[in-house]
């Protein structure tokens, strides 16, 4: 085999394996592309139990919003919207007065979102209808230092030390 012979030899391997590998890179990216929109989808569906959830929580069908939230806590939901469910379950025991519940669904939400007002809120809505009142002070102190202004947290805050200062005035 001569020189010229190898440099063309040479060539036509580095083109086959350009070829190659350019296939490979394009099947590789479709690949990619499908399976990221399959995820992407199964997403993006998960999330539709929070909204239905959501929706039944507004109507006021308390357990069927909890079936649908605890449903679409099995699955892999966005953090936004696990967020989201912990919330409400904590709402929805908080209405029910199943405070220990409602404790429970806040302080996970409060995992993942420690300065989230409406978590904190909540928790100490569960510490008040506990008995709990100097925690639930300090949650409400603290949602109403992220959530300047709010009428519903005032309210609450008042209302709890209402609780606390005919416990000091007897002491």
């Amino acid at each position: 085999m001569n020189m010229i012979q190898s440099i063309r030899t040479l060539a036509y391997a580095i083109i086959l394996t350009s070829i190659s590998f350019t296939i490979g890179q394009t099947a590789n990216a479709q690949q990619y592309e499908v399976k990221n929109q399959k995820e992407i989808y199964w997403s993006i569906g998960k999330s539709d139990l929070v909204i239905k959830a959501g929706k039944r929580l507004e109507a006021g069908k308390l357990e069927q919003a909890r079936k649908l939230y605890k449903q679409s806590l099995k699955t892999t939901l966005r953090m936004n919207d696990r967020l989201i469910a912990y919330i409400n379950l904590s709402v929805i025991d908080n209405t029910q007065k199943a405070y220990e519940n409602a404790l429970k669904y806040s302080n996970k939400a409060l995992k993942i979102a420690p300065d989230n007002w409406l978590a904190l809120n909540n928790r100490g809505t569960a510490y008040f209808g506990l008995g709990k009142f100097e925690q639930a002070k300090q949650d409400y102190v603290k949602a109403i230092s992220l959530q300047p202004g709010d009428e519903g947290l005032a309210y609450n805050q008042q209302l709890v030390q209402s609780k606390i200062t005919p416990v000091y005035a007897q002491q």
